[in-house]
C-alpha cells in the first residue's frame, strides 16, 4: 500500500500550484490556459478519467466504485484579465496576488485532498457556474455537522454564514452541498487578494476530516 504524502508536504505542493495558477489570467470563458495546466497536474497526481465534459467542466475520478460519490469542486475563473498585473508576491506568510484566494488556492487543493481523503468514491471537478440561486443547508445536516465537527476537533470554532459560492448550483439541484476554506484571507476581487499559508496544512485535513466525517456518518445521499 502507497503510504499517502504528509500534510506538510502536500500544503507546499498546494502553495507552489496556487502561485502557477494566480499568474496564470483566466477571466470567465478564457480558462482554457488554467485549464490544461490542471489538467497535466492531475495526470501527473495518477487521477483516471481526467475529461471535460461539453461546458468545459474539468473531472477527474480520485477513487473507484459505484452509486453515490463525493464531488470535490472549485471554481477555475476569475474576475480578472490580462491587463492586469498576475505576478504573486509573497509577504512573510502570505501570498498575495489576484486570484489567489478566489479560487486559485482552491483549485491548486482539489488533487491534495483526493490524497488525504478516505478510500471512498470521489470525484473532483473544476466547474463553470454561470448562476448562483438562493439556498442553503441546514447546520443540522449531517455534511454540515461533519465540518463543524472537523473544526472542532482541530480546535477551531465552526462559523455558519450566508455567502455565493459554488454550493449554491448544488442546493438548486437538490444535491447537500457547502463551501469549505482551507485557508484565511482577504481582499476577494481585488489586485491586493491574499491568502495565509500558515493554517493550510490543519485546513486541508480539516477538509479531509469533513469528507470521512460524512462518509461515516451514513447521512443522507443524493
Amino acid at each position: 500500500m502507497t503510504t499517502p504524502p504528509q500534510a506538510g508536504t502536500l500544503s507546499s505542493a498546494v502553495i507552489r500550484r496556487t502561485v502557477k495558477l494566480a499568474e496564470i489570467p483566466a477571466p470567465t470563458g478564457h480558462e482554457d490556459t488554467r485549464r490544461e495546466r490542471v489538467r497535466s497536474w492531475w495526470r501527473q497526481d495518477g487521477w483516471t478519467d481526467v475529461r471535460t465534459d461539453d461546458v468545459g467542466n474539468l473531472w477527474a475520478r480520485v477513487r473507484p466504485g459505484d452509486g453515490p460519490a463525493v464531488v470535490l469542486a472549485a471554481h477555475l475563473d476569475t474576475v480578472f484579465d490580462d491587463t492586469v498585473d498576475h505576478q504573486v508576491r509573497q509577504e512573510g506568510t502570505r501570498l498575495c496576488g489576484p486570484s489567489v484566494g478566489d479560487d486559485s488556492v482552491g483549485v491548486a487543493a482539489l488533487s491534495a485532498l483526493g490524497t488525504r481523503a478516505p478510500n471512498e468514491q470521489i470525484t473532483v471537478g473544476i466547474e463553470e457556474l454561470g448562476r448562483r440561486p438562493a439556498g442553503e443547508l441546514e447546520q443540522a445536516h449531517p455534511l454540515a455537522a461533519a465540518a463543524a465537527a472537523a473544526l472542532r476537533a482541530a480546535g477551531w470554532r465552526a462559523r455558519f454564514t450566508a455567502a455565493s459560492t459554488d454550493a449554491n448550483a448544488a442546493h438548486a439541484a437538490g444535491v447537500p452541498a457547502i463551501a469549505i476554506g482551507v485557508t484565511t484571507g482577504g481582499g476577494e476581487h481585488t489586485p491586493d487578494e491574499w491568502i495565509d499559508t500558515s493554517p493550510l496544512s490543519a485546513g486541508l485535513g480539516c477538509a479531509a476530516a469533513t469528507i470521512a466525517g460524512w462518509e461515516g456518518g451514513g447521512g443522507d445521499r443524493p
